[in-house]
């Protein structure tokens, strides 16, 4: 475990300058922990967990404190009744009061218990993409990380074929010096020579930029090099019913149907507009109003109060009803694109199983047809070394060398790319 840990820190401090060995669950654990987009769904998942609570859903009580403090300077001229009169100029008055209040919903139409319900599908939805964000990734890297593999057993194959063009060229060059070939001969060995070598370079080429793609799935410094350790082995083992039977508990499957609750839940909250609320109000105050002059020198009251407010909805221009039907248009088509994700879902197992099934069949056949291949290649070399075949001969078998070789990396990546999808959609992605 130590030993794999400190490979993680030793792939993550990469900089280019030396090759990690690396297998595919060590590439899968370096992304599932540093990649970008899981890191969002993350963070979205975590927002949404926290978002759900009573106290969004409007179901705790609400309270506050306030208090106001005013000075003011007023001229003040009264006459009473008794004949009193009372005419003063710049007259100094201080007014201070403070109250704590608190205010609870015992019914609002249903709305806290909607609202309730549709922050936990949110919460829900936020967790099945995280799911979905982490299958995701690790098939890309999966995928990725088997691409080289790929290029590189291709690579193999070219340098094989390298050896063969280059051996080639010594015979036919032996044979001009002692005059049994032609110059021809010896410039079209040299020209086949160069053809694999550009390939070879084509081929690096390719390796290299599917490494950079590698590194930036794991979060990595686009330079970093990697000695793959693992090769292209098939699981033949899955069948198409476990896969469907699998899709109705698959993320997309579930996220899908929370967001048709969400849309549910929206249109509750909306009809709750329609009915009467209930609100239970209480409060603790404090006044004190002191002037100068004037009729009440001091005015001073504190104590608490309680009282229930009753809101009855009568008129709100129709918008009530209209957020209703827009709501409701929004809630079918949650439940369509429900369906159309079930089917998505669906048309993907049986597209990949029918990629993965054809691919297995050719794969046996493709590997048998590359063995034979190289045979013939080096059959075809000896017979034109003690002067039985042709330099037709050398170039046929080369050029069917690499066709097979091609032939039989591309079989088994797209089986592996079909058995890669066939196990995201079964949720077992994550080794």
């Amino acid at each position: 475990m130590k030993t794999q840990l400190l490979l993680v820190v030793l792939l993550i401090t990469s900089t280019g300058w030396a090759q990690q060995p690396l297998s595919v669950k060590e590439a899968q654990d370096v992304a599932l922990k540093n990649n970008f987009a899981i890191r969002i769904a993350q963070n979205n998942a975590d927002a949404a967990r926290l978002n759900n609570t009573a106290g969004m859903a409007g179901a705790l009580p609400q309270v506050d404190l306030s208090s106001r403090d005013q000075e003011m300077l007023t001229d003040i001229n009264q006459s009473f009744s008794n004949g009193t009169e009372i005419s003063r100029t710049g007259n100094s008055s201080n007014s201070f009061s403070a109250s704590a209040n608190a205010s609870y919903f015992l019914f609002n139409g249903f709305k806290i218990q909607a609202s309730k319900q549709r922050l936990d599908a949110l919460q829900s939805i936020g967790q099945q993409e995280l799911l979905i964000q982490l299958q995701l990734t690790a098939s890309q890297v999966t995928a990725k990380y088997f691409d080289i593999v790929r290029q590189q057993r291709y690579q193999a194959a070219l340098l094989k074929s390298q050896e063969f063009a280059i051996k080639k060229q010594e015979i036919i060059n032996q044979r001009v010096q002692v005059g049994l070939s032609n110059n021809a001969d010896l410039f079209q060995a040299t020209i086949d020579v160069n053809d694999v070598k550009q390939n070879l370079a084509e081929q690096e080429l390719l390796i290299r930029r599917s490494t950079v793609d590698l590194a930036v799935l794991m979060s990595l410094h686009p330079d970093s090099l990697f000695t793959l350790t693992d090769t292209i082995v098939i699981d033949r083992s899955i069948g198409l019913d476990s896969v469907l039977r699998y899709l109705d508990s698959h993320p997309e499957m579930i996220a899908a149907e929370q967001r048709s609750t969400v849309s549910e839940q929206l249109i509750r909250e909306i009809r709750s507009q329609r009915l009467p609320s209930i609100r239970l109000d209480g409060a603790y105050g404090y006044s004190r109003t002191a002037n100068e002059a004037g009729f009440s020198l001091l005015n001073q009251f504190s104590g608490p109060s309680v009282g229930a407010t009753l809101q009855v909805p009568i008129y709100y221009g129709g918008s009530v009803k209209t957020q209703e039907r827009i709501a409701q248009l929004n809630a079918s088509s949650a439940k369509t694109e429900t369906a159309m994700t079930k089917q998505r879902l669906e048309a993907d197992a049986i597209k990949s199983y029918e990629a993965y099934r054809i691919a297995l069949g050719q794969l046996d056949q493709q590997e048998e047809s590359f063995i034979l291949a190289g045979q013939v290649m080096e059959i075809q070399l000896q017979r034109f070394s003690l002067g039985q075949s042709t330099i037709l001969d050398l170039r046929a078998a080369q050029s069917s060398y690499e066709q097979t070789a091609a032939s039989v990396v591309n079989v088994r990546y797209i089986a592996k790319l079909a058995e890669i999808e066939l196990k995201r959609l079964m949720g077992t992605m994550v080794f």
